[in-house]
């Protein structure tokens, strides 16, 4: 069921019809079926809300990078033990 959004005269604290009741938010803007006739909307001096903004999501988690913080239980990929590495005399061709 899609909705309107609409802007209530001040101190506006909804309105009934058809036996549904419709209170505003905190800002005075009320969201209704978009089947319920104007005439009625007009009458209890509703008016066009502006559009409701979309929250932008955050720069590292649009990218896909983390969103929660890592908690010190769990170690990050950098930290994670490493096998250890040979000396260099291993490396050329034997350990000592």
């Amino acid at each position: 069921m899609s909705t309107i959004r609409l802007q209530g005269p001040d101190n506006f604290g909804g309105f009934s019809h058809a036996g549904e009741s419709y209170a505003p938010d905190e800002d005075g803007v009320i969201e209704v079926p978009a089947h319920v006739p104007t005439e009625v909307l007009r009458a209890h001096g509703l008016k066009a809300a502006a559009v409701k903004p979309t929250p932008k999501p955050l720069a590292k988690a649009a990218k896909g990078g983390e969103t929660e913080p890592e908690t010190d239980a769990e170690p990050k990929k950098s930290e994670e033990a490493k096998p250890a590495q040979k000396g260099a005399k291993a490396a050329k061709g034997g350990e000592q």
